[in-house]
């Protein structure tokens, strides 16, 4: 039997509010499987271009938006493409979104290895199979399926609450870990919601508005979701931190509410080092105020200050008397 790794994966446009999670089953290939081979020994090979899933699943809420992931490494001179499965029709290829659908467009950042497909504002007919395909040969292609939920049941009289628990500031040093654990309560009513058993995650989560999913590295993410009576726990770890992992983390729920924690990586001797020069600024911003203010409090300041009122008193006097003989 095929040997099968799961992971949780999440995706969520936080700019647009949205129910979107996925599971994503990784395929680890026996010897058995010439075609899965050749998939998985791309992954020995650098100088190939290389996918982050073979299979992802991605659930969306109706009139919400879907976010399809595709995570791609040393793409070099080839191209990117997402095709809908059931009619074989071309979407986008690389930044170009091809489909007349203006729901429909690629979103992918210079010096980023994703290139995700959003959907929005999501109708049952777009449930189904999509393909993020890259013209190598043979070609390689991640397969995703989008389901599409209901809203039914979620509603104001039945509010869904949610909580990152913790602070909202997190200083780390580089290659610590990092866990953040977000709640979302009144879940009964996500029940009705009929999410299939197993196949999505109630919690999203995004790094900067960009959402994280298992395609990244696998050794460094790991998302699990629990879920206790009329509660869910989502728990985010991320292992061997670095600089780039700095950021804002969000948590989103099935109704689009978000929470969010800064998190800063860096080490503790940079962060005591600029608390000096904050202390040095301010004590040489108090020594130079103090210096004005003794100034102005001087010996003779009085004296000089009485004279020179004097001094307009006289000269608004005969400006007044000039122009009052004038007038004469």
């Amino acid at each position: 039997m095929k040997a099968l790794k799961r992971f949780e994966a999440i995706t969520q446009s936080s700019k647009i509010p949205s129910k979107v999670v996925q599971t994503t089953i990784v395929h680890c290939p026996d010897n058995g499987d010439p075609g899965a081979q050749k998939w998985w020994n791309n992954w020995k090979n650098p100088s190939k271009p290389r996918l982050g899933s073979e299979r992802v699943n991605v659930t969306a809420t109706r009139g919400h938006t879907a976010t399809l992931p595709c995570r791609v490494t040393n793409l070099r001179d080839k191209t990117v493409s997402w095709i809908r499965a059931r009619d074989l029709t071309v979407l986008a290829v690389d930044l170009i979104t091809v489909s007349t659908d203006t729901r429909i467009r690629m979103i992918h950042h210079d010096g980023t290895m994703e290139w995700f497909l959003e959907i929005h504002e999501v109708v049952a007919e777009d449930e189904g199979r999509y393909e993020c395909q890259v013209n190598t040969h043979p070609k390689i292609s991640t397969k995703v399926y989008l389901h599409v939920l209901d809203t039914l049941g979620v509603t104001v009289d039945n509010p869904i609450t949610l909580q990152l628990q913790g602070r909202k500031y997190h200083k780390i040093v580089p290659g610590g870990t990092l866990q953040l654990v977000c709640k979302a309560a009144g879940i009964g009513t996500i029940e009705k919601m009929r999410i299939p058993p197993g196949s999505s995650s109630i919690i999203t989560w995004t790094l900067d508005d960009v959402p994280i999913t298992a395609l990244w590295d696998r050794d460094k993410i790991f998302i699990r979701e629990s879920r206790r009576e009329n509660a869910v726990l989502s728990v985010l770890s991320l292992r061997r931190v670095v600089t780039e992992d700095s950021g804002t983390y969000a948590c989103h729920g099935p109704k689009g509410n978000k929470e969010t924690a800064i998190v800063n990586v860096g080490t503790t001797g940079s962060g005591n080092h600029s608390k000096q020069l904050q202390g040095k600024t301010a004590a040489a911003t108090g020594t130079a105020a103090r210096s004005t203010a003794a100034n102005l409090r001087g010996p003779h300041s009085s004296s000089h200050y009485l004279t020179t009122v004097l001094l307009l008193i006289t000269i608004s006097k005969q400006l007044y008397s000039i122009s009052y003989f004038k007038n004469v």
